[in-house]
């Protein structure tokens, strides 16, 4: 995971610095901020984003990291794609979000039992528009489907865990399916 990072962030890098060469000017540093709400099944919750790549005609992708309140607390990490449908400053767009979230709090204590949590897969497709806003900006809304996996390892007995023969683990695993409206800026 550590290697992946690595290699995506030193491509991301590499490709910032060709915008710069005379030679490669169609590429172009991409920068988007987002705030937004998910809705299902476990309530409503607010979700934070942040997105940086480059943008190519058309496609844009980059890495982005995020903040998610949905049912259990978790830092997204993903790679996003993005594709506007046309070649004009007001354009409608699809997007894919993938990549894996990190639980806030690994474990949890209360009276009598532990829960830890690990996280899992995410995703969010989607579809927005996009507008032109201030100099060089643009503001955007989009409406997507989000999936978020997690599970949850509850010890019922803390009290009696550190003998071998007294474990009382159960085991949870959630899949959060939820819809997300979401509204942002992109420089």
């Amino acid at each position: 995971m550590k290697q992946l990072l690595f290699c995506l962030l030193l491509g991301q890098c590499l490709l910032i610095h060709a915008q710069h060469n005379k030679n490669s000017n169609k590429f172009r540093f991409r920068s988007t901020h987002q705030v937004g709400f998910q809705s299902g099944q476990a309530g409503t919750d607010l979700q934070l984003e942040t997105i940086n790549g480059i943008q190519y005609k058309t496609f844009s992708t980059g890495i982005g990291v995020g903040l998610d309140y949905y049912k259990e607390r978790s830092v997204p990490l993903f790679l996003n794609v993005q594709k506007n449908l046309l070649r004009q400053p007001r354009t409608p767009f699809v997007y894919a979000n993938g990549g894996y979230h990190f639980p806030w709090l690994k474990e949890k204590a209360e009276e009598w039992i532990r829960i830890d949590v690990d996280g899992g897969l995410y995703y969010d497709l989607g579809i927005g528009y996009h507008f032109p806003a201030f100099k060089s900006g643009a503001v955007h809304v989009s409406l997507g489907y989000s999936v978020k996996n997690m599970s949850e390892k509850i010890n019922q007995n803390i009290w009696r865990s550190s003998l071998p023969a007294q474990e009382d683990f159960q085991r949870f695993d959630y899949t959060l399916r939820r819809y997300s409206f979401k509204m942002g800026l992109t420089l």
